[in-house]
C-alpha cells in the first residue's frame, strides 16, 4: 500500500465500461494534473492485455459477407455438421441396447451410422396398436374383428388429438 495517496485498501477495478478521449479536444497536461495515482510497469501491461483481450480484433476482412452470404455460410456449417455428427434419438440411446452399444464400440466410424439407422424405435400410435391387439388376441375374436376394431381405434380422431 502506498500511504502516500492514502489508499488503504485492496481495491479491484472492472472493465466492463471502456470510454475514449478525443486527443484532439483535451489537453493532455490537464490529465497529468489530476492524475492521483497510476499503476506500475507490470501492472500497466497486464491491464492493456486485458483490455486488447476484450475489445481487440484483427483486422481481417469478415468472411460473411464479404466472402459468402450469410446463407450460403449457413448452408455450409449444416453440411458440415451433417458429415461430421450423427444426430441420434434420445429414444434410441435410451433403449438399453447393450448389443448396439457393444456394436458402436467395434464399428467403423462410417458403418455407425448404418447400425443406427437400423434400429426401429416404435412410436406412440404404434405401441398404443400393439397393446390393443395383444389385449384383443386373448379375447374370442377373430384375428381380421382384432385387426378390424384396431384399425378403427387407431384411425379415430379422438386417439389422434390425444397424441398430440
Amino acid at each position: 500500500m502506498d500511504t502516500g495517496l492514502k489508499i488503504n485498501n485492496h481495491l479491484v477495478a472492472l472493465l466492463k465500461e471502456s470510454f475514449s478521449i478525443n486527443s484532439n479536444s483535451i489537453d493532455h497536461s490537464v490529465l497529468q494534473e489530476y492524475k492521483i495515482a497510476e499503476l506500475n510497469e507490470n501492472f500497466r501491461a497486464k491491464l492493456g492485455w486485458l483490455i486488447g483481450d476484450m475489445y481487440a480484433r484483427v483486422a481481417t476482412k469478415d468472411y460473411i459477407p464479404e466472402i459468402i452470404s450469410k446463407e450460403e455460410f449457413g448452408k455450409e456449417v449444416n453440411k458440415t455438421l451433417e458429415k461430421s455428427i450423427i444426430w441420434l434419438d434420445d429414444k434410441k440411446i435410451n433403449s438399453g441396447d447393450k448389443q448396439l452399444r457393444n456394436d458402436l464400440d467395434k464399428l467403423a466410424q462410417d458403418n455407425i451410422r448404418k447400425r443406427l439407422d437400423e434400429i426401429h424405435i416404435p412410436s406412440s400410435k404404434e405401441k398404443i396398436k400393439n397393446l390393443i391387439m395383444e389385449k384383443l388376441k386373448s379375447t374370442s375374436l377373430t384375428p381380421e374383428e382384432v385387426t378390424s376394431i384396431t384399425e378403427r381405434i387407431i384411425k379415430s380422431t379422438t386417439l389422434k388429438t390425444a397424441l398430440r
